[in-house]
C-alpha cells in the first residue's frame, strides 16, 4: 500500500523528502522505490523475492504440523 501511495506521489512530482515524511519511511526507501518505478512501471508495486534460505517443507507439511499441534490430544 505504501509503494502505491509513493507511486502516486511520484507521479504528482512530490519530492522524495516530502513522500518519505508523509509515509513515515526513510528517504533512501523512497529513492529506491522511485528508481524501481522508473525501471519497472506498475510491476514495481509487487514484492520481490528476498534473500534467505529456501523453505525446507512445503505448505502441505506446514499445515499438517499446525493441525497436529493445535488438535486436542485424544
Amino acid at each position: 500500500m505504501q509503494r502505491a501511495r509513493a507511486a502516486l506521489a511520484c507521479a504528482a512530482d512530490d519530492t522524495n523528502a516530502a513522500i518519505a515524511r508523509a509515509l513515515g519511511v526513510h528517504l533512501d526507501t523512497v529513492r529506491r522505490w522511485r528508481k524501481r518505478f522508473a525501471a519497472e512501471g506498475l510491476a514495481a508495486l509487487e514484492d520481490q523475492p528476498r534473500p534467505g534460505r529456501f523453505r525446507r517443507y512445503g505448505p502441505d507439511v506446514h499445515l499438517a504440523i499446525v493441525a497436529t499441534i493445535t488438535s486436542p490430544a485424544g
